[in-house]
């Protein structure tokens, strides 16, 4: 460099070093002093013009630019493996809930089979029967009833649930109202029998023997006591034809 700092020439290291080029021949150093270089030039070019002498700089610690320092890998390393950790711990806790999710999904499907095959056993019951069978609920809605009852009633067949039962309405409940209250609440013997005198769906007068029982729950959870709770009550009903 010429008398007033600038760049005349510098060799490959020097441009390695400080990232001058031959293109910035003519330019100040000032100018071309970069933050990477491992020195400030420009104070040390002054020290030199004024003292006239060489000038040692030793011990200068210098990183390429763009390559870190064994330390900052190391630190990057630490960090890398720790969050290798964490991904390998979080992926055996999905693994363990997905397991789990496995199993409870198996025991849904075992349910449901059961649950399929206990509906199917006790439709099959119901249409095997030969007089008239209703299930009420405590709000007299319609749960369950079988091809008799809907020769009688006019109920279809199948599952659903029908709206309450009022007279002249589907089931006669009104001739029954006190002995089915006695067996919601519980009051009565295990079974309550009534003849009733009604017109069938047909428009034909039929007696029909209507006997009543409790539909019990044996595990009703919102049933404080534990006691088995009664949900409903189960009609059969049996048409009484002459001479039966």
């Amino acid at each position: 460099m010429d008398a007033a700092g600038r760049l005349i020439m510098s060799n490959y290291r020097a441009e390695n070093l400080f990232g001058f080029s031959a293109r910035q021949a003519g330019q100040p150093i000032a100018d071309l002093d970069r933050a990477s270089s491992p020195l400030k030039l420009p104070p040390l070019i002054d020290q030199v013009i004024r003292a006239r002498r060489t000038i040692w700089v030793r011990e200068v610690e210098w990183a390429r630019p763009g390559v870190a320092t064994l330390e900052e890998l190391e630190t990057t390393n630490e960090e890398l493996q720790s969050t290798n950790e964490e991904l390998e711990t979080m992926n055996e806790e999905l693994q363990s809930m997905n397991d789990e999710l496995g199993g409870s999904n198996n025991e849904l499907r075992d349910r449901a089979r059961q649950v399929g095959e206990l509906n199917a056993f006790m439709e099959s019951v119901l249409a095997s029967l030969t007089v008239g069978v209703a299930v009420v609920d405590r709000d007299l809605k319609v749960s369950a009833w079988n091809a008799p009852a809907h020769e009688l009633w006019g109920l279809r067949p199948g599952g659903g649930r029908s709206p309450p039962a009022r007279p002249g309405h589907s089931l006669p409940l009104a001739q029954v109202t006190t002995a089915l209250d006695a067996v919601l609440a519980g009051r009565s013997d295990e079974r309550s029998a009534v003849l009733i005198e009604a017109v069938n769906r047909r428009g034909r007068p039929v007696a029909v023997q209507v006997t009543l029982s409790p539909l019990v729950h044996d595990s009703d959870p919102t049933h404080v006591d534990g006691e088995p709770r009664t949900t409903g009550a189960i009609l059969v009903m049996d048409e009484i034809t002459e001479g039966s």
